[in-house]
């Protein structure tokens, strides 16, 4: 994805992409197509959140003390 729009308009969200080289895609794009975009999301219990957040805290910690 390249750029997410912060505002919602009509219950749609603007989303610019660009398409992988390589892709099976063979369409044709213009500016300000409409389409479809399902986004496939991670489930993760809540303690696998919070360790994975503590874990990119301790990340940055260690980067800005070197």
């Amino acid at each position: 994805m390249a750029r997410v729009a912060q505002e919602i308009r009509d219950g749609n969200v603007r989303v610019e992409l660009d398409i992988e080289p390589g892709s099976s895609f063979r369409g044709k794009l213009e500016h300000g197509m409409p389409g479809t975009l399902e986004v496939a999301v991670e489930r993760l219990s809540p303690l696998s959140l919070i360790l994975r957040t503590a874990g990119q805290r301790l990340t940055v910690h260690r980067e800005t003390t070197r």
